[in-house]
């Protein structure tokens, strides 16, 4: 994020309206995001836990512009696919581009889609995974039943919120 934005990140930044006007801010918040300690912390744990999981097939909600996608990938077994989905087309078009530099293409189908009524069959994923979605929600228990309704019986809803109360950041540009 360029240090001249005033784009504030709440629950209404998430929105596609918002994501459309700001797309280059709010992509490399993402971006810059992704790549803290932190998070990668984060997303080495969730991945490694999917892993054992053995999936073919893996629903990721709230894709976000694809930043979790190729890790996401190695977690399937080989010939799987993972599906992720975002309410914005504008991240949904960023993430289909970040799999194509990627190399991720032939593992991975994004698509636009609503976490509240998911256009899949019932048990059609082996694990359905959010990371940082359930909190911009006005329902985050509809958007987990659908998760589980798509997964298979013995299949995992795996929904990741990371404490951001508890996350100081001491730094004079708070953004």
């Amino acid at each position: 994020m360029t240090t001249e934005s005033t784009v504030q990140y709440g629950t209404a930044s998430w929105q596609p309206g918002f994501i459309a006007k700001h797309q280059a801010d709010v992509s490399s918040y993402l971006e810059q995001a992704a790549k803290t300690d932190f998070l990668q912390s984060v997303a080495t744990c969730e991945v490694d836990l999917i892993t054992r999981m053995q999936a073919r097939s893996i629903l990721e909600v709230g894709c976000g512009i694809g930043v979790l996608l190729p890790r996401l990938v190695k977690a399937l077994l080989p010939g799987g696919l993972v599906v992720g989905i975002d309410h914005s087309e504008t991240f949904v078009e960023e993430a289909k581009l970040r799999m194509e530099v990627e190399g991720c293409s032939a593992s991975v189908r994004v698509q636009q889609a609503d976490a509240y009524r998911l256009p899949f069959d019932d048990a059609s994923f082996d694990v359905a995974h959010c990371e940082r979605v359930l909190m911009h929600l006005d329902d985050p228990s509809a958007a987990l039943a659908e998760m589980k309704r798509v997964v298979r019986p013995g299949g995992w809803v795996v929904a990741v919120e990371p404490d951001w109360g508890g996350t100081r950041i001491d730094h004079a540009d708070q953004a």
